[in-house]
């Protein structure tokens, strides 16, 4: 007798794998209701790397395959004040970091703020028999960096 069981992969694997969607998203337009027409919306470089564009990586001649990840606008720029989006300010962001959730990339070269804050956390957390975990609430002192 044989058995199937389908198991949701791991969470990070899934995370990964969407944000590599995400990197190699396609921009598509519809031409008709049926099909879609790829744009090509940046141009490679000769050393064969290609261009960053809004944040995202972009490839010319990419086809929109049926695991492809599109979008038919490009994200607002959030760093333009004359923008009708929000803009940056007050968002949370990470000193000590190089990647996107940097104060660096995400206030827009305007600085951040830093402030301590009290917050409530769980800890001292117990596992009791069966099946319970109990946590204690404890204040700890914080610092968050917001966008100026």
């Amino acid at each position: 007798m044989k058995t199937c069981q389908r198991v949701l992969s791991e969470f990070r694997k899934i995370g990964d794998l969407l944000h590599e969607k995400y990197v190699n998203a396609v921009r598509v337009k519809m031409e008709r209701k049926d099909t879609l027409e790829v744009l090509n919306i940046v141009k490679r470089k000769r050393n064969g790397e290609y261009r960053r564009d809004n944040g995202r990586l972009r490839s010319t001649n990419k086809e929109a395959g049926k695991e492809s990840l599109v979008f038919t606008k490009e994200s607002p720029n959030y760093c333009d004040k004359s923008s009708d989006f929000p803009s940056t300010v007050g968002r949370l962001c990470t000193a000590a970091s190089y990647g996107s959730d940097s104060c660096e990339n995400l206030c827009c070269g305007r600085g951040f703020q830093k402030a301590q804050v009290r917050v409530k956390k769980r800890c001292e957390c117990k596992f009791h028999w069966c099946c319970e975990i109990r946590c204690k609430q404890c204040e700890q002192i914080e610092t968050r960096h917001t966008c100026s």
